[in-house]
């Protein structure tokens, strides 16, 4: 079984860290001959209440991960720019070099995007690293193509969609299909920030409850806010507000920065939780 790792791509101007955790199960072989698996059945749907099937004309947008060529020499090249010990520490590659070693190549690329052609499913765009393709078919044609069976789901009193089996692909493209991303409605961006608002309407103008700071006298200048919010309008969740009325630097609009993080959310990110815990948390310690 192959499973999908993290992957960092450098530009000549840094590391810029793509990541695609959990994409899927890896390549597995399935039960039917000239099949492997590309995406385990969501654990989630064994104890949500099936509802039934999506209905067959529905749209999906949804992508295909590709396989890195020499992941592990991509890797290695990423932990030695990073690691200050080393020779290479800061020696970032260009993207055109990076593309060049580790992105499927146009040739692969062409092969798995006409086996999605051939099943009905319309390749939408790909960007240059080569990594995903954003697709676009219907439930009829992602049952056919995938077999498996999009179904309705209620979960802890939310709707859900999801795939109700493995998803697999032809023997002759699996070894360059990391996973489907997309397919699995609890996987998308939900809001988990905050945003220093206390109200529906203040999200939607990006206006901050916290107060200005004032100045204690003519010549003392004012101290930090209480917490710092991004200016408006500005996102609970990265991609919950488009600039669609900016004009267009890419091929879709940006989202909107996010407005704030918790401080859960910021520990998590860094994973400092169980340091925390056993009770490093910077006490007793001086910063000359």
């Amino acid at each position: 079984m192959r499973h999908t790792t993290r992957l960092i791509a450098l530009t000549a101007t840094g590391g810029l860290a793509i990541a695609f955790a959990g994409v899927g199960a890896g390549t597995a072989h399935a039960a039917s001959s000239g099949r492997d698996v590309v995406n385990a059945t969501p654990t989630w749907t064994s104890h949500a209440l099936k509802r039934g099937a999506v209905a067959a004309g529905q749209q999906h947008t949804f992508s295909i991960v590709l396989n890195m060529r020499n992941e592990a020499g991509a890797e290695a090249l990423a932990n030695a720019v990073s690691d200050p010990s080393s020779p290479s520490y800061g020696k970032y590659v260009t993207a055109a070099k990076w593309r060049s070693e580790f992105a499927p190549t146009n040739q692969q690329v062409s092969q798995v995007s006409g086996w999605l052609r051939s099943q009905g499913i319309k390749v939408l765009s790909t960007p240059a690293n080569h990594r995903y393709l954003q697709v676009m078919a219907t439930t009829s044609e992602i049952n056919s193509a995938f077999h498996t069976t999009m179904s309705t789901y209620s979960l802890d009193g939310a709707a859900q969609t999801a795939p109700n089996s493995t998803l697999t692909v032809p023997q002759s493209i699996s070894s360059l299909v990391a996973g489907v991303v997309g397919l699995d409605s609890t996987q998308k961006a939900t809001p988990t920030s905050t945003t220093g608002v206390t109200s529906t309407a203040q999200l939607r103008t990006g206006s901050s409850t916290v107060a200005p700071a004032k100045a204690t006298s003519d010549t003392t200048l004012p101290g930090p806010p209480a917490a710092f919010v991004n200016a408006g309008p500005c996102s609970a969740y990265y991609g919950q507000k488009k600039a669609s009325t900016l004009p267009k630097l890419v091929q879709n609009p940006m989202s909107y920065a996010v407005c704030g993080y918790k401080p859960a959310q910021i520990r998590g990110a860094y994973g400092v939780d169980s340091e925390l815990q056993q009770g490093y948390d910077g006490r007793g310690v001086t910063v000359a």
